[in-house]
């Protein structure tokens, strides 16, 4: 007899293709390589990880050679920390007219400036990296979350990062 009276579950028979998974983050470190034009790397910086230890990326890699952000500045040779996942990096807002960027827009890497996202590519989803994923509740409405893509070039902004 179930509590209070309540009546038994239902045996279920069916079975469904859904699955559910947890996405977790992940956290790795290595190396700091050579940079494009500077001898630091910022905080939210995309790398890749190459023969020389992490480098930025520069918007021809394939989305998979993305080893993760960066989590604090750090010069070549040093280690750094890189995490996956929900994370902040740099958004470049090139060609963007001034029109928003609403959650859940896809993001690709940005060829104008290394280690940055820019918008995904429209035509096919094979450049995408993530998405923009704002934290709602601080602005009011999801809508109220919406990026402007002129005033917010060089800010970090939230992305789900594949």
């Amino acid at each position: 007899m179930s509590q209070f009276g309540a009546p038994r579950p239902t045996p279920v028979t069916e079975s469904t293709a859904i699955e559910i998974q947890r996405k977790e983050g992940s956290a790795r470190s290595a190396l700091l390589g050579g940079f494009t034009g500077t001898s630091t790397i910022p905080a939210g910086t995309i790398v890749k990880l190459m023969g020389s230890g992490l480098i930025q990326t520069v918007g021809t890699e394939d989305p998979q050679d993305v080893f993760g952000v960066t989590l604090y500045q750090g010069v070549s040779g040093s280690l750094a920390t890189t995490i996956r996942g929900r994370v902040r990096c740099f958004f470049d807002g090139v060609n963007s007219g001034g029109a928003s960027l609403a959650p859940g827009t896809e993001l690709q890497l940005s060829y104008t400036y290394s280690g940055w996202v820019t918008l995904g590519n429209t035509s096919g989803a094979i450049d995408v990296v993530g998405f923009y994923s704002p934290f709602y509740g601080g602005t009011g409405a999801p809508g109220g979350a919406a990026l402007s893509l002129t005033t917010n070039s060089g800010q970090l902004i939230p992305v789900e990062l594949f």
